[in-house]
């Protein structure tokens, strides 16, 4: 019997460990030429309002990190740039929870993706 709970103990510590193991952090590395100012803003649509996910603070001039620890909702999302509030889009997949974007703020259509497919479809498609 003694042999079966510290079996049974091992076997639950194992999965929950795994678990933790696979669990995914979401990461988007963001560069932006022309960019001075240091926050960026990170929303997602609702309906037909914008809602504001998040604030990104600069790491270095135009160099931008959003980290989460948990796969943000699928769908599309802006970055708004300040403080003339341009924004651009991009896409939120749950199978791409690592990529980078790169693009010039005077050329927000012209976004080069590295790592997200998704993305890089959405962006052909846009401009087609």
């Amino acid at each position: 019997m003694k042999n079966i709970f510290i079996l049974s103990y091992l076997l639950v510590f194992i999965l929950l460990w795994g678990e933790e193991a696979n669990a995914q952090k979401y990461s988007v590395q963001i560069a932006i030429k022309n960019y001075t100012n240091d926050t960026l803003i990170v929303g997602n649509y609702f309906g037909e309002k914008q809602i504001v996910k998040d604030t990104l603070f600069a790491k270095a001039k135009g160099k931008f990190v959003w980290d989460s620890e948990e796969q943000p909702e699928p769908g599309v999302y802006l970055l708004l740039l300040k403080p003339d509030n341009a924004f651009t889009q991009f896409i939120v997949d749950p199978k791409e929870s690592k990529y980078t974007m790169e693009f010039d703020a005077k050329d927000l259509l012209n976004i080069k993706f590295k790592g997200s497919d998704e993305n890089k479809n959405f962006y052909d498609y846009l401009l087609f």
